[in-house]
């Protein structure tokens, strides 16, 4: 855990109203490139409309709510697996293809 995160989560008692993806990440102990995953699942909304590339921001009060919920915990923990087996997923065929392009070049 380093310095900025530790000082972070010492604060959770007063907590800034609008969290970044990190800190949110953090809330959630889990990596930023996780939020996305929660976000598409629909377990997460940012705050506003904003676009696709703009920086996300959530609400403290509603995650520190939803934090307690053991339920939408688990779906979270599901959603997260999910986004990575599907990440993976799309990766492979690309890696059997080029297993397969080199066997094909040695004359296998």
């Amino acid at each position: 855990m380093c310095e900025e995160q530790r000082f972070f989560l010492s604060l959770c008692r007063q907590v800034p109203a609008r969290l970044t993806v990190e800190q949110a990440a953090w809330l959630l102990n889990c990596t930023p490139d996780n939020i996305s995953f929660l976000m598409r699942a629909g377990l997460l909304k940012p705050l506003g409309d904003p676009p696709q590339s703009a920086q996300k921001l959530f609400a403290a009060d509603e995650m520190l709510e939803l934090i307690k919920n053991r339920n939408w915990l688990a779906r979270v923990t599901n959603a997260i697996h999910k986004g990575h087996r599907m990440k993976n997923l799309t990766r492979k065929p690309a890696k059997r293809i080029g297993v397969l392009a080199r066997l094909n070049d040695r004359g296998v």
